[in-house]
């Protein structure tokens, strides 16, 4: 497969990115090193043309992302298909909502919340002990049902 190069927006004839996720120095004529954060993601130094002390760490995902596709767009974030921060292949990158982001975890098998087996209380999160509130999360129905006979006490004792 042939990788494609374009110039890194914004570096112009300093930089150019790859739709396989490399970053190639035109000044130094060589690939950039990738370091990886805390969360997972890859991002490189860049030095602007008014010299090293503005230098920026910038993702690579978001470099591909505006070279191949354009600006982000208002409202969105950019998100591996996968899921994996260090796949920075054009295939696999989109922008798109946060929402849709955390869908992707979900779907993905790499979200904390959805993951879970248990209430912090020890109750199994199963059909029957699971509450769906209205803003999509869920809850132990054995806690809820706690909680509002706990509230109700205490309206009572008013």
């Amino acid at each position: 497969m042939v990788e494609t190069w374009r110039d890194v927006v914004g570096y112009e004839g300093r930089y150019r990115v790859s739709d396989q996720g490399n970053v190639w120095s035109c000044l130094t004529d060589r690939l950039l090193r990738q370091r990886p954060t805390h969360k997972g993601k890859l991002q490189v130094t860049l030095i602007p043309a008014t010299g090293k002390a503005d230098k920026q760490m910038v993702y690579v995902h978001r470099l591909v992302l505006g070279a191949f596709v354009g600006p982000c767009p208002a409202g969105m974030v950019a998100c591996h298909y996968n899921d994996i921060g260090t796949d920075n292949r054009l295939e696999n990158l989109r922008w798109d909502t946060p929402s849709a982001n955390e869908y992707d975890k979900v779907r993905n098998g790499r979200s904390v919340q959805a993951n879970k087996t248990h209430c912090k209380q020890g109750h199994v999160f199963n059909d029957e002990n699971t509450y769906i509130r209205p803003d999509g999360n869920r809850c132990c129905r054995a806690c809820r049902k706690l909680g509002m006979r706990r509230s109700r006490a205490k309206m009572r004792d008013k």
